[in-house]
């Protein structure tokens, strides 16, 4: 079920797009926080190799592949300096990678590393869109941060004026139950 959101929590986003070669899957621009999302679709456990955790085991796939974490992480701040050079946002607001899992995966082993919180199930994700206090928690806004309207619309016209894929935009919108069981 989809439900519009309160006036002043207005979240916007951009999906499926490219800057400067980098595949983004999501962008959400919250009242505080730009979130970068990357989802994953994994089922089984997700375990970080030693000793570095650079390298992750997606369930029962044979090959390592790098951290989605790290990769993620990586995006985020490219597009946060980015931003601040291009777009001159409100130099409080934060971008946050968060890599989101669709399928059934026992995610353990990521939670004990650092940013391993940054690593949900879709279903989590969904929960952590509609409770405000975890999501703070998790994001953790500048003080008085707030992402002005304006500065959503020039965000979203500076990505469609430099990625390599159109975008779509999704306004005011967001699922309060669970879309995949």
């Amino acid at each position: 079920e989809i439900k519009k959101q309160p006036s002043n929590r207005q979240w916007q986003g951009v999906s499926f797009f490219a800057l400067d070669s980098k595949p983004y899957d999501a962008l959400i621009a919250t009242h505080n926080t730009i979130l970068c999302v990357d989802l994953i679709e994994a089922n089984g456990r997700i375990s970080p190799l030693p000793p570095s955790n650079y390298m992750w085991r997606m369930g029962s796939h044979q090959h390592p592949i790098f951290s989605p974490l790290l990769e993620s992480g990586k995006k985020a701040n490219a597009l946060s300096k980015k931003l601040a050079t291009g777009l001159k946002l409100n130099t409080n607001v934060k971008v946050i990678n968060l890599v989101v899992i669709i399928g059934n995966a026992d995610l353990s082993d990521v939670n004990c590393l650092d940013f391993g919180n940054r690593v949900l199930l879709f279903k989590d994700f969904l929960n952590l869109i509609n409770n405000s206090l975890e999501f703070n928690s998790l994001t953790r806004p500048r003080p008085n941060t707030k992402l002005l309207p304006n500065e959503v619309q020039s965000l979203f016209k500076f990505i469609e004026q430099n990625s390599v894929v159109n975008t779509q935009i999704m306004e005011e919108y967001n699922a309060i139950e669970p879309i995949v069981q």
